[in-house]
């Protein structure tokens, strides 16, 4: 089975790697040929975890700059965000679409990603919608949700969560 994670910062953040870490390994027991491509803000520090034959790689996190920007203002669709990956807007969108494409399963991890505790909500949510878009099922692995303290987030939340094939797991 081929599984893309999202939402995990980095291993410069040792809880991220710690739950990654155990996410990897744990699927790797259950099915030892299990592959993995990991969206990380920092994939030249996250790779030195791989060894060889490890069946993991790491990629950019695709969105950002403006396309953050338009996952909150602009597309309401989630089709849309396949548009602009065949459009190449620029390499990490590339290859972030074709990542999406090329998983059975998108796995959401983080933590309190998915509140108003942090910032960057709008960012969070777009790998879901993208994962909609492309007919994925999504799993959400250890988040808290909530609290919200902006009804446009807890909207944005909750029109997310309507999108494709959605799975809660807690750990």
């Amino acid at each position: 089975m081929r599984f893309l994670i999202t939402n995990m910062d980095g291993f410069r953040n040792k809880g991220c790697e710690a739950s990654l870490k155990a996410i990897v390994n744990g699927i790797r027991n259950l099915d030892g040929d299990a592959e993995f491509k990991i969206f990380t803000w920092t994939p030249e520090y996250d790779v030195l975890w791989v060894g060889e034959n490890r069946n993991a790689s790491f990629l950019t996190v695709p969105f950002r700059g403006f396309f953050p920007l338009l996952g909150n203002k602009i597309l309401s669709r989630p089709w849309q965000y396949r548009l602009i990956g065949k459009l190449g807007m620029s390499e990490s969108i590339k290859n972030g679409m074709e990542a999406f494409q090329w998983a059975d399963v998108v796995l959401s991890t983080g933590g309190d990603i998915f509140s108003s505790t942090y910032p960057g909500l709008f960012l969070r949510l777009i790998p879901i919608k993208v994962a909609a878009s492309y007919k994925k099922p999504v799993i959400l692995l250890g988040h808290s949700i909530g609290p919200f303290e902006k009804e446009n987030e807890y909207k944005a939340f909750k029109k997310a969560m309507k999108h494709g094939n959605l799975s809660v797991l807690s750990i």
